[in-house]
């Protein structure tokens, strides 16, 4: 036979794998999640022009846009985020102008992630419209030995109102 490739009849096949290398890769494995997601902006703002002028107001400027914000944690988690929202309001109606996700406070162990914003909805009357959207905001914790998910639905309306579900 030539050298090297003798095999011993004793050997099994997990050869040269010892306790210590299954450690370091079990190691390894439990920190290949998702990575946590940093403070700062969470995904581009959006904005939004469903607002129109009437066609014989074209030198009329557009009306003063109100800040609007919100400041909520996901579940048990660490993290907290911010929604800030801008509203304006013609004559009697309230439209969305924008709305970005700020994360404020990270939890390490964390994804989120943003979806986009829900069309329209006028929670109001046909005579004064008040504009409402939706986000979703979906977090995911990788453990040992489970993973959790959640999707959480921001409700936000031109009004200042809003609602987590």
């Amino acid at each position: 036979m030539r050298a090297g490739l003798f095999r011993d009849p004793r050997s099994t096949s997990c050869s040269g794998v010892t306790l210590s290398s299954l450690v370091l890769v079990g190691t390894l494995l439990v920190g290949c999640g998702p990575p946590s997601t940093p403070v700062g902006p969470l995904g581009e703002p959006f904005t939004f022009s469903e607002y129109e002028q009437e066609s014989d107001q074209s030198s009329v400027q557009e009306p003063e846009a109100t800040p609007h914000q919100a400041t909520f944690r996901l579940g048990e988690s660490q993290a907290e985020l911010r929604l800030a929202w801008k509203s304006i309001k013609p004559k009697n109606h309230a439209y969305l102008s924008s709305a970005a996700i700020e994360v404020v406070k990270a939890d390490p162990n964390l994804s989120i992630t943003m979806g986009d914003a829900s069309n329209p909805v006028n929670i109001g009357t046909s005579e004064a419209a008040i504009e409402q959207r939706s986000l979703l905001i979906t977090w995911h914790r990788q453990g040992w030995l489970q993973s959790q998910s959640k999707t959480l639905k921001i409700n936000f309306s031109a009004n200042g109102e809003w609602t987590v579900e």
